[in-house]
C-alpha cells in the first residue's frame, strides 16, 4: 500500500525553499518594495520640510503608504507582476517532473492523488511565500518612516471606499486590516501558482504554464468586477466591493487548480 504522502509533502517543500528561481522571483519583490520605500522615504521627507500639513488628511499615512496602499510605480509594479511572481518559483515543476520521467518514479511510491496533492501544496505554498515576504518586509519598514496615523474619513487619500469590504476596519483597527489584505494578497499569491497545476496536464512548454495564469486572474477579475473598471484587480490592493466577489473568484480558480487539475491526472496511466 502506498502511504508516503507525508514524506512526498516534506520532499516539495523542501524543493520550494531550495529553489533558484525561488529566490529570483522573491528578490524581485524585494526590490519593488525597496523602491517604495526609498519613495516614502523623500515623500515623507518632503512632507516635514515643507511644514504644514495636507488639507485633506495626514498623507505622510503608514496605511495609505505602504506597498498594498500607495498608487505610485512600484504599486502598479508590484500589481502588474503579482500572478508571474507567484508561478516562477514552482510553478514550472510539475511539467519539468513528468517530462524527466521523475513523477513516473514517485508514482510507485505514492498515489496519484497523494503525489498531485503534495504538488499542489508546495506550489501553492511557493507562491503565497513570494508575495507574503515582500509585502511583509515592506509594511514593517514603512512603520520605521511613516507615522502610523488614519487619516480622516473625510480625506480624499484614504486608499478604501464606503462599499468596500472592512471598511470600518480600516478606520478603527488599521494594523489588523493591513495584516488581513497582506494575509488574503498571500491566498491569491498561492491561488495563482496553483493554476499551473491544471495548465500543466496541457501545456507541453513552461512558458504557457506562466503566461495563461495571468491572463485567467485579468480576465476572471474584470468579469467578477462587472466589468467596472475600479473593481477589475481583485487580486492586489483594498478595492474589493463584496466577500461574495472575492470569495466566488478564489474558489473558482482553486477549484481550476486542484480538483481540475486532479481530475485529469488521476486518468493517466503510469508508464
Amino acid at each position: 500500500m502506498k502511504n508516503g504522502f507525508l514524506p512526498c509533502l516534506r520532499g516539495e517543500l523542501w524543493k520550494v525553499f531550495h529553489a533558484r528561481a525561488f529566490y529570483i522571483a522573491l528578490a524581485a519583490g524585494l526590490l519593488i518594495q525597496l523602491y517604495n520605500v526609498v519613495w516614502n522615504i523623500e515623500y515623507v521627507q518632503g512632507i516635514y520640510n515643507s511644514g504644514p500639513r495636507h488639507a485633506d488628511g495626514d498623507t505622510r499615512s503608514l496605511f495609505i503608504l505602504w506597498l498594498s496602499a500607495n498608487g505610485t510605480l512600484a504599486y502598479f509594479l508590484f500589481r502588474w507582476l503579482f500572478p508571474l511572481l507567484a508561478l516562477i518559483p514552482y510553478g514550472w515543476s510539475y511539467r519539468s517532473e513528468a517530462q524527466s520521467g521523475y513523477c513516473n518514479q514517485m508514482l510507485t511510491r505514492v498515489s496519484k492523488g497523494g503525489y498531485f496533492t503534495a504538488k499542489y501544496i508546495g506550489t501553492f505554498v511557493s507562491g503565497a511565500a513570494v508575495i507574503a515576504i515582500p509585502l511583509g518586509v515592506n509594511l514593517l519598514l514603512n512603520a520605521m518612516i511613516c507615522p502610523a496615523a488614519v487619516p480622516p474619513s473625510y480625506s480624499m487619500v484614504i486608499p478604501v471606499h464606503r462599499r468596500d469590504i472592512m471598511y470600518p476596519l480600516f478606520f478603527s483597527h488599521p494594523w489588523l486590516y493591513s495584516i488581513l489584505w497582506l494575509s488574503i494578497s498571500a491566498l491569491w499569491g498561492g491561488i495563482m501558482a496553483g493554476l499551473s497545476m491544471f495548465l500543466s496536464q496541457f501545456m507541453k512548454r513552461n512558458i504557457f504554464i506562466l503566461i495563461l495564469p495571468c491572463i485567467a486572474v485579468y480576465l476572471s477579475s474584470y468579469v467578477m468586477g462587472s466589468w467596472a473598471i475600479d473593481d477589475k484587480f481583485l487580486i492586489f490592493g483594498y478595492f474589493v466591493r463584496t466577500y461574495a466577489m472575492m470569495f466566488s473568484e478564489m474558489g473558482v480558480l482553486t477549484a481550476v487548480g486542484l480538483f481540475g487539475g486532479l481530475a485529469i491526472f488521476s486518468r493517466k496511466e503510469v508508464i
